[in-house]
């Protein structure tokens, strides 16, 4: 799998878990120290989130980083499946 594809794949689950808790990206950005910017650039594919900020968010979301880990392992069998 492709860096990029994996970059995506970690934006939509990070992106669907503070939209599906009903967060903001300021109210997000506020929790982890960061900015709105970095928030939105990290939903959108164009910023690498490193393992500390991983774990923030994770925090963030009350979602285990396990969790967003196993989601990105669904993601890519799914597109694996996909292509065959």
């Amino acid at each position: 799998m492709k860096f990029d594809e994996q970059l995506n794949d970690l934006a939509v689950v990070l992106k669907a878990a503070r939209v599906g808790r009903g967060r903001t990206h300021r109210e997000v950005a506020d929790f982890v120290g960061s900015s709105a910017a970095t928030i939105s650039r990290i939903e959108g594919g164009s910023r690498c989130p490193s393992l500390r900020m991983l774990m923030r968010l994770s925090r963030a979301y009350d979602l285990p980083l396990s969790t967003v880990f196993r989601a990105l392992e669904a993601r890519e069998e799914e597109r694996r499946r996909d292509r065959v």
